[in-house]
């Protein structure tokens, strides 16, 4: 197993901490780093895989709950309707066109790197 290479205390205070919409971000950060550190010691696969997908699973989530307390503190105001959702809709689905069209050319990038069934001629 390799040595770590990020602040794994500082990975676990960060997961520690309840995911109030005050430590939302430490939290995030931490689940990312979780991920990052399961590959720097470079884990098992399926290891790696249940770490990596806690933490999306997490990172997703939190970000989900903060879309919600937005949400209901624009509903308590009274300034919610439904052009402004409309947009927040339109603009989201945006930023997650980007990036999943970004993660498509670097999967296809990746797939042309060679293997170790590849030979060199």
């Amino acid at each position: 197993m390799a040595d770590p290479v990020l602040d794994e205390i500082l990975i676990q205070a960060c997961l520690a901490l309840p995911p109030t919409a005050e430590n939302s971000e430490k939290v995030q950060q931490g689940a990312l780093m979780a991920a990052v550190n399961a590959f720097d010691r470079r884990l098992e696969r399926d290891k790696f895989i249940d770490i990596v997908s806690s933490a999306q699973t997490l990172k997703d989530a939190l970000g989900r709950q903060s879309i919600a307390r937005s949400i209901d503190i624009i509903f308590r105001a009274g300034d919610l309707s439904q052009e402004k959702l409309d947009s927040a809709i339109e603009g989201l689905t945006k930023v997650v066109d980007i990036h999943r069209l970004r993660l498509l050319d670097m999967v296809k990038d990746m797939a042309q790197c060679p293997t170790k069934h590849d030979s060199v001629n």
